[in-house]
């Protein structure tokens, strides 16, 4: 097979034969970092690790000495974070207009008004990718918190009906 990469406008795209690939760019940041005296390879091989280790990246094999006897650097490598993003396997607050909806453990859930005052109780009853779904006993209503929507979903035993658009939400 014949493989060919270029990063392209920040995607990367492989070709594989006549298929293409498209992801995004992993673009590692390298830069020189300040590691005091060292004297030889050997000193760089102990002190540039740790250097690099001290700001999260890892030491590309590069030192210079910048100042005969008092100064030299390490290169290093630090990878981009990644993202974590919200969804509702991990969401554990949803914020809307009129307040939020926050999870309190073991499979429990609020309803807050804008002022923080409770106003409904719920019971998680399932999650998947976008969203978790909440029953309040009491009202025999259902509420899906659907984060690919943004929306707070009513549903009882007659309507079903878009209550609320998503503001924020926070896992």
């Amino acid at each position: 097979m014949n493989f060919k990469s270029l990063v392209l406008l920040g995607l990367s795209v492989t070709t594989i034969g006549t298929s293409m690939l498209l992801g995004s760019a992993a673009q590692a940041s390298t830069k020189d970092i300040k590691a005091g005296p060292i004297w030889n390879n050997e000193d760089a091989q102990v002190k540039c690790p740790v250097a690099a280790a001290a700001v999260g990246g890892e030491w590309n094999g590069q030192w210079r000495t910048t100042i005969w006897g008092k100064e030299s650097v390490c290169g290093i490598t630090k990878k981009p974070s990644r993202k974590v993003v919200v969804n509702g396997h991990n969401v554990k607050a949803v914020s809307h207009p009129q307040g939020s909806f926050m999870a309190l453990g073991n499979g429990n859930w609020k309803e807050v008004n804008d002022r923080g005052n409770t106003i409904f109780r719920f019971t998680e009853t399932g999650r998947d990718d976008w969203s978790v779904y909440l029953f309040d006993k009491s009202r025999n209503v259902t509420i899906q918190l659907d984060l690919h929507r943004k929306t707070v979903v009513y549903r009882d035993n007659t309507q079903q009906f878009d209550l609320y658009t998503i503001t924020a939400s926070k896992f």
